[in-house]
């Protein structure tokens, strides 16, 4: 057996597996970061096949002993999902290669489960980091080291182990260091065309923010929120748009608003999503319409909030598509968008309602002084000149009427004269000719 023919044949297939799955929309959100349990539930099973396709297209060597490119499998899936992904699929790809037998059915096993860990090891350390080749060379070097270690110590008879680590130890390493960089070599290409797909979403994300801005001045309502999901249906181009209060929906356009209407009580599943800050769902049964022909394959839930407060949520679906990370990206900038706006809005609110009652305070304590003055004079005057008395306290039943009825901050030019008019009328009777008006 050639050696190195058959290492170059396990890293064509681990090629050959990886670009089919750049098309999977679960592994395109997995790669940025934002998969949710669904989704990495179905990476168990996707890579949980290819570990046993590798297992199966195997070489042996002698005694049941396999040369492949198995343990990338796993360390791929920790690497992309986590420890628990990659340590479910090592667990299943293992046990299959523990059926298949041979001297090494046993550190084989177990190097499958710890391939798993430590490229959960890898996603924990470099989450927030983008994947490139030499992090998965590495990491495929140290998982096929490992793998060599565990048969040395665990496999019998002892002179077998030696003697197989020694004629395929460095090929080991080298397939899955070079099938592992391989592999995310071509998942970056996905990766970076979900980067560049979502530099673009930037741009109609800010369009949205230029045209929503006049819309937002304060709680969402009807006609505010039906306007703000029009523009949104008109500039991204989604199936359908939704907001509503947490309760009920204030606006629905798009696909299927023939049967959702404003109004109605939010979906139950729809609720269910929105008790997380992104909720995704990919299918009509998830959705949850009662309606058999609805047009609406998949949603994105996306809360509103004003400061702490959770004010309502942005749905955005989608028709014969499933939701993928642009989309996610796009869709969660207008919703930080949106609530900013909400924010800005309520404080400008409370900036004229504290400065009106900084105003109404005022009055308040302006007129009873003024009051209690004018009561005064009247008094005097009803023994002195009653008939003068009379005519003020006339004038004076006129100004508290005009006073007390105008709530506004504006009002009228002659309805202020005239208020002006009797408040002099009052001040001459009080001070007489101290007080002189032009």
């Amino acid at each position: 057996m050639d050696v190195s023919i058959e290492s170059i044949k396990n890293v064509g297939l681990i090629v050959l597996l990886a670009y089919p799955l750049t098309h999977y929309a679960v592994l395109q959100r997995s790669l940025v970061m934002i998969s949710n349990s669904l989704d990495k539930v179905n990476l168990i099973v996707i890579f949980s096949i290819l570990s046993i396709v590798t297992n199966i297209a195997g070489t042996e060597v002698f005694n049941g002993a396999l040369l492949s490119s198995r343990i990338i499998c796993p360390a791929i899936a920790g690497l992309i999902a986590g420890p628990v992904v990659g340590t479910i699929v090592g667990a299943i790809g293992g046990l299959h290669r523990y059926t298949l037998g041979g001297f090494t059915a046993l550190p084989d096993f177990l190097s499958m489960i710890a391939s798993g860990i430590i490229g959960g090891f890898f996603y924990k350390h470099y989450r927030e980091k983008r994947m490139s080749f030499g992090k998965a060379f590495f990491l495929g070097a140290i998982a096929g080291t490992l793998e060599l270690l565990l048969v040395v110590l665990l496999a019998k008879p002892s002179v077998l182990a030696l003697a197989l680590v020694s004629w395929l130890g460095p090929a080991n390493v080298i397939i899955n260091a070079i099938g592992g960089g391989l592999f995310v070599s071509i998942l970056k290409k996905v990766q970076h065309s979900q980067y560049s797909i979502g530099a673009s979403y930037a741009e109609i994300a800010t369009v949205i923010a230029q045209k929503t801005l006049p819309v937002v001045k304060g709680e969402l309502d009807l006609k505010s929120a039906q306007k703000v999901a029009s523009i949104l249906l008109a500039e991204a181009g989604f199936g359908a748009v939704a907001i509503n209060d947490g309760k009920k929906v204030l606006a629905f356009c798009g696909a299927g608003d023939e049967h959702h209407k404003e109004g109605d009580a939010v979906l139950p599943q729809m609720a269910m999503l929105a008790k997380h800050e992104i909720g995704i769902a990919n299918s009509h049964e998830e959705i949850g319409c009662a309606y058999k022909a609805c047009p609406l394959d998949s949603v994105i839930v996306v809360a509103l909030n004003c400061g702490d407060e959770r004010v309502g949520n942005l749905e955005v679906y989608k028709v014969r598509d499933v939701i993928h990370p642009p989309d996610v990206k796009l869709v969660t900038g207008i919703a930080e968008l949106i609530s900013s706006q909400i924010y800005i809005a309520r404080l400008r609110q409370k900036e004229q309602m504290l400065s009106k009652a900084e105003y109404d305070t005022l009055r308040s304590q302006i007129n009873p002084h003024f009051l209690f003055n004018t009561l005064s004079v009247i008094k005097f005057l009803v023994r002195t000149e009653p008939e003068k008395a009379q005519h003020l306290i006339l004038t004076l039943a006129s100004f508290l009427r005009k006073n007390l009825k105008t709530t506004e901050d504006l009002i009228p030019f002659a309805e202020e004269m005239k208020c002006i008019e009797f408040y002099l009328t009052i001040q001459q009777a009080r001070f007489g000719e101290r007080l002189d008006v032009e």
